[in-house]
């Protein structure tokens, strides 16, 4: 109970007792014996007032401690919820910033490896020729634009003759031509097989096409180059 109820309680049982002995003292002829049953009637008319006032200020105390701890649970609760709120939002901050590490490792890797790579661009002479009768030539030239590159190889599927080519090392921004017959005069696939320079075997394929008339090769790059 609080000092405040328990002041309150005090002054009105002191006041009441008080009044009590007063009028004990006027009224009541204390000459007479009194019977245990008239003892017994008079204290409970006088202790029941006080006991029931008592009983009074101790529900009200509890009403109120009830409210004060019913108001501490709601602000638990709510401090409990901006709590796991905040969490959610540190968490979903975690998440993005993992996320965004990962894709700038994913970006550093792939530039990592664009950077080692060697970047061939095929370039065929304008004029096209017929070797033997039904054997369409030209000549290719193989340009890097990348990385350098090493035992460089040029494979066709379906074979060819004279291949594969090997083209030896060709460094950055160097080219080399090479003669290129074919009888094969439907679509068809070239390989440029080369070591780079971190010691790694790579590839680069093509795709080609002979017309038989007017003669012409076409070369098309298989996408992705770069990641």
């Amino acid at each position: 109970m609080s000092n405040k109820l328990e002041k309150v309680g005090g002054v009105i049982t002191a006041l009441y007792f008080l009044i009590v002995v007063v009028f004990i003292s006027l009224r009541v002829d204390l000459s007479e014996p009194l019977t245990l049953s008239d003892l017994g009637s008079f204290l409970s008319g006088a202790f029941g007032p006080v006991a029931f006032l008592w009983l009074v200020l101790v529900f009200v105390q509890q009403c109120r401690a009830l409210k004060v701890g019913s108001d501490a649970l709601i602000l638990q609760t709510e401090e409990l919820r901006h709590s796991v709120e905040q969490q959610t939002i540190i968490a979903q901050a975690a998440t993005e910033i993992s996320k965004s590490a990962i894709e700038a490792n994913e970006i550093n890797e792939a530039e990592m490896e664009w950077r080692l790579k060697a970047n061939f661009k095929v370039v065929k002479e304008p004029e096209n020729y017929e070797v033997f009768p039904g054997v369409i030539g030209t000549k290719l030239t193989y340009k890097n634009e990348g990385n350098d590159a090493s035992d460089v190889k040029i494979i066709f599927t379906p074979m060819i003759k004279g291949a594969p080519f090997f083209l030896g090392e060709i460094r950055r921004g160097e080219s080399k031509t090479y003669p290129f017959s074919t009888t094969v005069y439907g679509p068809a696939d070239m390989e440029i097989r080369y070591t780079g320079v971190d010691g790694e075997e790579r590839s680069e394929f093509y795709t080609y096409t002979v017309s038989p008339a007017p003669y012409d090769v076409t070369f098309q790059r298989k996408p992705p180059v770069r990641p």
